[in-house]
């Protein structure tokens, strides 16, 4: 299997270990949501889509800046960062 095709495979993975989390965020009763970010190092079409279907909250392609992240979890967690 070529390297790309591995890297894909992985990702796929990661469609699967996000929708276990939010399966086990749901069960979860009197506690904050704790938010699940998708990073990726593909900008593939449709990718954020399946992020948001497996349960992730927000996708962010790769670069991105310090400040881009910063504002991400500010938004999330509030100013108390």
């Amino acid at each position: 299997m070529g390297e790309a095709k591995r890297r894909h495979a992985g990702g796929a993975a990661g469609w699967g270990a996000a929708a276990l989390l939010d399966e086990g965020r749901q069960r979860r009763t009197g506690s904050k949501p704790i938010p699940i970010i998708a990073v990726s190092s593909f900008a593939i079409k449709g990718d954020e889509d399946k992020a948001r279907a497996a349960g992730c909250d927000h996708y962010v392609t790769k670069p991105y800046s310090l400040m881009q992240l910063l504002r991400l979890i500010r938004k999330f967690f509030g100013e108390k960062l």
